[in-house]
Formats: structure tokens, C-alpha cells, sequence
């Protein structure tokens, strides 16, 4: 089944300024999709974990308030995303875009 090959959690981070962070998160190198979920921004990345590493030592949008982030299960949403954007890691979420399912 597509959710089983889907391993790990994804990033949410909350900011103030929602509709600006999604522009801004969605223009990152590396950054697959941002997508609004319960008032949150669900990020699928090469690297959330370094993504989320450089934002914990430094956040570098003065614009975009810094409320807090998540790490979340991946739902049949996202799963939905990842097979119609084809990306698949191997072992996790997004790593390399996928050939076939």
C-alpha cells in the first residue's frame, strides 16, 4: 500500500503570518511542497531535519513570526501528494523524486 512506503514524520511549523510563509517556505531550495494544514504549514523536503536545524539556531525571516513546529505522520493526503508529485524516498518521505510506483 502507498502509505507504508512512506517512512518517518513531516515538519509543521506554525507562524503568525500564514499566507506569507507559504510563499516564502514554497521558494526554498529543496522544498517539494508546503501545504496548509489545521492552521499550520506542512513542509515535504529533501531535509526537514536541517531545514529545521538552521530555523532553531536562527530564524531568518524577520517578517514571519516564529511560533513553534511539529514532526507529524504522514496522512493519505500526503501521501496522495507524493505519488501525484512523484517523490518517494527510499527510506523516507521526499528524498528523490520517485521513477514508479
Amino acid at each position: 500500500m502507498l502509505k507504508e512506503r512512506l517512512h518517518g514524520k513531516l515538519l509543521e511549523v506554525h507562524v503568525a503570518e500564514i499566507k506569507d510563509g507559504m510563499q516564502i517556505l514554497r521558494g526554498l531550495p529543496d522544498v517539494y511542497t508546503v501545504a496548509l494544514r489545521s492552521g499550520r504549514l506542512r513542509i515535504q523536503a529533501r531535509d526537514p531535519e536541517a531545514l529545521l536545524d538552521g530555523w532553531l539556531k536562527r530564524w531568518p525571516y524577520e517578517n514571519l513570526r516564529w511560533l513553534g513546529y511539529s514532526w507529524v505522520e504522514p496522512d493519505m493526503e500526503d501521501v496522495f501528494m507524493a505519488h501525484s508529485q512523484r517523490y518517494v524516498a527510499e527510506n523516507g518521505f521526499g528524498n528523490r523524486r520517485m521513477q514508479t510506483l
